[in-house]
């Protein structure tokens, strides 16, 4: 319960603004009040129904914008959307990025094999990438680098408990310290089918000095150095992934993997 006027009031995470409907209007007069929106909501569920995803929050355009023009100021996590933010309601807009830094991370220990790895959080989308990618790409890989291996960090392996775990991958659980994770792998992948806002696990790659392999998606909004484009079919995803000049060194340009329909 709020008991005194303050100066700023930041709502973190859009659907969190429905709580804010029932307080008193009253009580933020004089307040400037922030909307930090990290993913445009009906293009969030729009991409969920698209996947045959039961969407979280659901949100369409039309209550979007009625909850936009209950703020101040808007802060968003990347250009393009942004711009959509902008159309969608007359609030000032604020681009504010996933602000992290760029840590140099050696490759620990002594392997001849190529280590692919992904850091991930649970949750129904992660949860259907890696299962697409493990079942369309995980084979090819193998059957043309039999000593590849892919590592999975983080609370998304508790969604694959108790499941068969194809050949060469490791659940390896939730990672502590992201960057004793990243100094573990060669390549960082992120398979991810669909995105809004800014896929921070493919930002926490490159800035932990990993060259990253991601489906577009993966890459949707991030800065330049993270989308320069090496497109194709499955087979030219695992020409590029041999050619990685990269194991154990600081990450170049990241290039951008699409999936083979």
């Amino acid at each position: 319960m709020i008991r005194e006027r303050p100066l700023v009031l930041l709502v973190e995470y859009f659907w969190l603004t429905r709580h804010l409907q029932q307080c008193s209007a009253s009580r933020f007069d004089r307040t400037l009040t922030v909307l930090d929106t990290l993913d445009v909501m009906h293009r969030r569920t729009r991409m969920f129904v698209r996947l045959g995803l039961e969407a979280e929050n659901v949100m369409d355009e039309h209550e979007e914008r009625f909850y936009l023009d209950h703020y101040d100021l808007v802060l968003a996590i990347q250009q393009e959307e942004a711009r959509v933010l902008r159309r969608l309601s007359g609030r000032p807009v604020l681009v504010v990025p996933h602000g992290r830094p760029v840590v140099p991370v050696p490759r620990v220990g002594d392997r001849r094999s190529l280590r692919l790895g992904l850091v991930s959080s649970a949750g129904p989308l992660p949860r259907l990438s890696l299962r697409h990618f493990l079942g369309e790409h995980w084979g090819a890989l193998r059957q043309a680098m039999p000593d590849i291996e892919l590592h999975v960090f983080g609370t998304l392996c508790e969604d694959f408990a108790g499941d068969p775990v194809p050949p060469g991958v490791a659940m390896r659980g939730f990672a502590p310290d992201l960057a004793a994770a990243f100094a573990e792998i060669d390549v960082a992948i992120n398979p991810v089918l669909g995105a809004t806002g800014l896929a921070i696990k493919s930002v926490d790659a490159v800035c932990h000095s990993r060259p990253l392999f991601s489906t577009t998606a993966g890459v949707a909004g991030s800065p330049p150095p993270m989308t320069s484009s090496s497109r194709g079919s499955g087979m030219s995803t695992r020409r590029t992934i041999r050619s990685s000049p990269s194991r154990g060194r600081s990450s170049g340009p990241s290039r951008r993997w699409t999936p083979s329909p």
